[in-house]
């Protein structure tokens, strides 16, 4: 367990909602539903662990609730403690390598991937600033349609999302993925694997055609590792 003796209780809070954040990403697949299966919670629960601060609802971790945490993925406190120490103030709080990355248009997948391939990204800067551990190649990308957005459930992409895309990890089955198809654009679909076989969902219950399976002509372009919406400006 991780003492943070030196921060207030409010930094304590969002300290650990950083390293939930992490670990979610890295032993999750991004996955809020698989978190909270792990843990033993329902998935509202999960979900109000992860609000930002000062949101309606939200729930803070505190020493019982983290303890908890620890005793399900040990030394989960500890994921960002390294940099934590190389800031050498203790009551920073980290937030995993904050690297900027391109915001591209959904129309430009399938470019950048082949400018990625020949290592030629110089007209594709780094823009938007990417919450989470990430591979080179990464990039951010507005959610086109409603394919994913389901309203009941607890994982939910709605048209104008940003989600940021690492090419180089590993997909498995529940995770989420941009698939390019051939001559024909891409889309974002959770991933199913089963019996050597990819299929990807469209998560949305009123969706037409909820399963396809991968075929030639499709490539995954890579995994969703974190998702976000700006807030409205009222």
């Amino acid at each position: 367990m991780v003492y943070l003796i030196d921060m207030t209780k409010e930094e304590r809070y969002e300290f650990r909602r950083a390293c939930l954040i992490k670990l979610l990403n890295e032993q999750c697949g991004g996955i809020k539903s698989s978190l909270a299966n792990k843990l033993g919670k329902s998935p509202d629960y999960v979900a109000r662990m992860l609000y930002p601060p000062g949101k309606k609802g939200k729930k803070n971790i505190g020493e019982d609730l983290a303890e908890e945490i620890e005793k399900v993925f040990p030394g989960w406190q500890n994921l960002s403690v390294a940099r934590e120490q190389q800031a050498g103030k203790a009551n920073i709080i980290p937030i995993p390598n904050n690297n900027k990355v391109p915001l591209i248009k959904w129309h430009e997948i399938q470019e950048y991937m082949g400018m990625m391939v020949a290592g030629n990204l110089a007209d594709y800067p780094g823009t938007q600033l990417c919450p989470a551990d990430h591979g080179e190649g990464t990039f951010a990308v507005r959610v086109q349609g409603d394919s994913m957005y389901n309203p009941t459930g607890l994982d939910s992409f709605r048209d104008g999302d940003i989600i940021y895309v690492d090419p180089t990890k590993t997909p498995k089955s529940g995770s989420f993925v941009v698939v390019a198809i051939e001559n024909n654009g891409c889309m974002l679909r959770r991933l199913i694997i089963d019996a050597g076989k990819l299929y990807v969902h469209a998560i949305n219950p009123d969706w037409p055609q909820k399963i396809t399976e991968i075929s030639e002509g499709m490539k995954i372009c890579g995994v969703v590792i974190f998702s976000g919406r700006e807030p409205q400006v009222i």
